[in-house]
This record gives C-alpha cells, sequence and structure tokens, in this order.
C-alpha cells in the first residue's frame, strides 16, 4: 500500500512538472494507456480502500503499479499483446476501449473479453514468442487480429482461441507459428467460433496435436488480399475444418502429415446458413495428402465449385479420396494434378458383414459438371497407377453435364472416369 502510495506521489510530480500527452496505468503487465491529463484524476477514499478514476475506470490504487506520463499516444480502439523471453506477457489497451475489456494475464496466457455493450471494433495485434501460453478472445463485437510474426505453444489448450462469436478480419504479417496442447478438449489449435477472413502476405505454421489445426464454426474466407502461406505441419484429425463454408480465393496452402482430412468443410447446425456444407475454390495453390486410410484430402458435406487456382493431391491410402464432393462437383476452371495408387478398403459394418471404401481422385456424391470453352476450362492430370482395379480417377454417382470445349481441351479421360451409364449429357454452358 505504502509502495503504490509512494509511486502515485512521485509520479504525479513529474506529471505536474511535464507537458503530458497521455496517462499510462500500469497493473503488473497490463497496461491502459489515456488521452488525459493531471487534473483529470480524481482521488478518493471507499470502504474498499483509496481509489484513482482515470477514463472512466476507477481503480483501487493497491492494484496499480504505477501511473506514468508519456508523449506516445496509442491508437483508439487497439490492442497490443508482446509475449516476453521471461515467461510473461505486456498488453497495452487503448484507454478509449479499456472501460469494456476484462482482461487476465496469467504467465503467458492472455484472456480479454469485451462488455456486450460495446458495438465498435476493437484491433488486436499479436507479437512475440511464448512457449507455454494462450489468447483467448471474447465478447459480442466484430474484431480484427494481426498476426506479426508471433509464435504460440500452449500445453493444455488451444494457442488462437477466438470465441465471440462473431467477423474476425486476420491480417497475416511475418512467420506466425501455433500448436496446442495434446491433452486438452479444444477443437483445434488455432480456433475461430465465429467467422473469419484471412488477409496478408505472411505466413501461418499450425500443428494441431489434440484434435484439428485449423477449425472455425462458421464461415472462413481467404481473400483475394491472402497472397500469404498457410501451412498445417502436422494434426491429429483434421488440418482444416470448417462448420459452414470456406472460400480459398489465393494463397498458397500445404498439408502434411494430418490422421483425419486435409481440408473438411462441414454443415453448420444452422440450417439456416448461406452456402452451408460447401467450398468454394477461384485460386491459390492446395498441396495435400490423403495417406490415413478412408480419409480425404478434401472434402465438403454440400457443394464444392472450382473456378480457378491449382491442385497437387497425393491419394495413397487404401479406401481415400481425392476431392469428395457431398452434392454435386462443379468447375469451370483451374488445375488438377492428382496421383490416385491407393487401393479399396475394407471394413466391418455391424448391419452388413464385410464393406469396402473405393479409392477415388475425384469423387461427386451428385452430378458432376465440366464446362468452359476453348480458352479458358478446367485441366486435368490423372495418374491412377494402381493395381486395385475398382480404383477410379474420377467416379460419379449422378449425371456428368460436360461442355463439348472443355472435354476436349481438359485432358479429362474418360476411361479414367466412371458413372451410370447413360447419365452424360452435353450442354452448352453453365453458370455457377
Amino acid at each position: 500500500m505504502k509502495r503504490t502510495l509512494l509511486t502515485l506521489i512521485l509520479s504525479l510530480c513529474v506529471i505536474a512538472m511535464s507537458a503530458q500527452t497521455t496517462l499510462r496505468v500500469t497493473r503488473g503487465t497490463i497496461h491502459e494507456v489515456f488521452n488525459a491529463t493531471a487534473d483529470e484524476m480524481l482521488f478518493s477514499t471507499t470502504a474498499e480502500g483509496s481509489t484513482v478514476t482515470i477514463g472512466g475506470i476507477t481503480y483501487l490504487t493497491d492494484e496499480i503499479t504505477a501511473i506514468t506520463i508519456g508523449e506516445e499516444s496509442v491508437a483508439d480502439g487497439t490492442v497490443s499483446v508482446t509475449y516476453l523471453t521471461d515467461g510473461t506477457a505486456e498488453v497495452i489497451i487503448a484507454g478509449d476501449v479499456a472501460p469494456y475489456l476484462y482482461t487476465t494475464v496469467s504467465g503467458q496466457d492472455v484472456s480479454i473479453d469485451t462488455d456486450t455493450t460495446y458495438t465498435g471494433v476493437i484491433a488486436y495485434t499479436l507479437a512475440g514468442t511464448a512457449t507455454a501460453g494462450s489468447f483467448t478472445m471474447d465478447g459480442k463485437n466484430n474484431t480484427t487480429l494481426t498476426l506479426n510474426g508471433v509464435s504460440i505453444t500452449s500445453p493444455d489448450t488451444a494457442a488462437i482461441n477466438i470465441r465471440n462469436g462473431k467477423h474476425c478480419t486476420i491480417n497475416v504479417l511475418g512467420t506466425n507459428t501455433f500448436a496446442d496442447g495434446a491433452t486438452g478438449g479444444q477443437k483445434g489449435a488455432f480456433f475461430c467460433n465465429g467467422h473469419a477472413t484471412f488477409q496478408g502476405d505472411g505466413t501461418v505454421n499450425i500443428t494441431g496435436n489434440a484434435r484439428h489445426g485449423y477449425r472455425s464454426d462458421e464461415y472462413t474466407v481467404f481473400s483475394e488480399d491472402f497472397t500469404g502461406t498457410f501451412n498445417i505441419l502436422s494434426a491429429a484429425s483434421d488440418a482444416i475444418n470448417v462448420q459452414q463454408y470456406l472460400t480459398i480465393a489465393n494463397g498458397t496452402f500445404t498439408i502434411t502429415n494430418n490422421t483425419g482430412d486435409g481440408i473438411d468443410v462441414g454443415i453448420n447446425n444452422d440450417s439456416t446458413k448461406t452456402r452451408n456444407g460447401q467450398l468454394l475454390i477461384t485460386g491459390g495453390t492446395i498441396s495435400v495428402s490423403a495417406t490415413t486410410a478412408d480419409t480425404k484430402a478434401i472434402k465438403a458435406d454440400s457443394t464444392i465449385t472450382v473456378t480457378g487456382g491449382t491442385f497437387n493431391i497425393n491419394v495413397t491410402g487404401n479406401g481415400c479420396k481425392g476431392i469428395s464432393a457431398g452434392t454435386d462437383f462443379r468447375t469451370s476452371s483451374g488445375t488438377f494434378n492428382l496421383s490416385v495408387t491407393g487401393s479399396s478398403y475394407y471394413y466391418i459394418t455391424p448391419l452388413n458383414g464385410e464393406d469396402s471404401s473405393r479409392c477415388q481422385g475425384i469423387r461427386a456424391k451428385q452430378d458432376f459438371y465440366l464446362v468452359g470453352d476453348a480458352t479458358n476450362f478446367p485441366t486435368f492430370n490423372i495418374n491412377t497407377d494402381s493395381d486395385d482395379e475398382k480404383t477410379y480417377g474420377i467416379r460419379i454417382k449422378g449425371w456428368f453435364y460436360y461442355t463439348a470445349a472443355a472435354l476436349r481441351a481438359s485432358g479429362f479421360n474418360t476411361k479414367d472416369a466412371k458413372w451410370t451409364s447413360g447419365q452424360a449429357k452435353q450442354v452448352t454452358s453453365w453458370d455457377f
């Protein structure tokens, strides 16, 4: 108590002699920076002890490490988190949003919750290295999150845990690395409860030790402004798991050492959600393998639509699929490089006894649309070097719709494809 009051008195003396622009309230490693002057501080005494009010926040003086002045301002609506080499984390909060935030720091575990009355956008920035830490963000407001060369390894939970259920724009700068704890109950090493849009030219490296590498409970978009790299180094389940829809417009994606599917787009429990269960790809380069039996390199529970991009897919596991659409597969452009060398996977079911899952490069559970013209068309390079005669480059369970120009130019080999006899139809165009 005496030490805190002495710090306050000394700070006030400095304030009185200086031309200040900001007041910084320090509580441990949490700093709240206000655009305020000394005469705006209000001291009082309550039943709980001595207090000081700054920027609409009333602090117990016993909670304050120091109040200092400075000329270095902090942009409104911002929060920066820096993980330090001494095993702690420094948090700097702009004064305009400080009254709405509940911040806790325990070692390198940082958790920030927003008051439900706040409706503005808060911009978070993460930097530094946490060898045993995490970042958790909650609230009811939209956010931006800049990954500025941050590395977070958590021993028991998600490295990044975005829980607010709202939109988050994620800016990727520099090289960013995330790994979770193998024994935690988290859904992914990088988890987003709401919907996210990625942009920036940096790199993301993720290791999912418990379940998925990246997981979002609503849609995720990798925008045209994402020119960086997204790597899943390993995952105990799916590498990328999205529960509404996934759009990839740009970027380079490499997925290795995943036990489950490479990319898995599921159907959200809310049936009113737009594009529910769909995967839409307009650009980028995606490289992924399917090696664990009966898994998929790329999977969506509903339609997969491809109008650009490059796919480098290696299917070696028995019963695996390269690209698997729960309903239609539609493509008017893009390059498909597929190596399909796995065999059928046989297993026992309680009702039917022995059953099998066939190895296939591209599977459409409903219709397959191959469209385009002589100058804009998809390209297929499919290798089905397998001893199993039931291994197909392309398997279509519904109709095969095609334009003649795209069929001729694409390299689509009907010998590598299988569909129900008579269910092929030439069309003149198709508007996706």
